[in-house]
């Protein structure tokens, strides 16, 4: 356990700073501006068979988010976690380290998750965020009320956990 938690340490400071790191808080937000602009635009077609356009906005925003970019995004995270090592030929100097090569494997997947997760963490913010923008834009489409937020973040949570095998197979490969 002492080993794992040395290996953590140790992804956690090539982490630091890098693109993996930036791109779990920006990935998100491209979605979220995509969906953000389509409901600015032509927002009163689709939230008029709704009941509330918050739980609307926010299950389209993941669902676009969880079948267009979550699969790539993943793909992308993994490879730069697994691209720190690539780059200087390191993976023959990080098995030779007296730390059993199934503690850097699993180090190496808590570090995607926890980028996945930030990601479903800023996505949420970011769907708040807009919702409340286009409650100020557009009163008229019915954000001024309180968002669902633990509706919201359930459908987050589901999407994230859904992910880990996704995860898993990507860091092993």
């Amino acid at each position: 356990m002492i080993r794992l938690g040395r290996t953590l340490r140790a992804e956690h400071l090539k982490l630091k700073g890098s693109l993996a790191l930036w791109l779990a808080a920006i990935a998100p937000l491209v979605v979220v501006v995509i969906q953000f602009v389509i409901v600015l635009d032509r927002g009163g077609a689709f939230l008029d068979s709704t009941s509330s356009p918050w739980l609307w906005f926010g299950r389209q925003t993941i669902i676009f988010w969880s079948f267009l970019m979550l699969p790539l995004f993943i793909t992308l995270e993994t490879a730069l976690i697994a691209g720190l090592e690539h780059s200087g030929n390191n993976w023959k100097h990080l098995f030779v380290q007296p730390v059993p090569r199934g503690t850097i494997y699993t180090a190496k997947l808590a570090s995607g998750m926890v980028l996945i997760a930030i990601s479903q963490l800023m996505l949420f913010l970011y769907i708040l965020l807009s919702g409340w923008l286009l409650g100020i834009l557009k009163p008229e489409l019915g954000f001024d009320a309180a968002p669902p937020a633990g509706d919201i973040l359930g459908y987050a949570a589901i999407t994230y956990v859904s992910s880990w095998l996704l995860i898993s197979l990507h860091t092993y490969v």
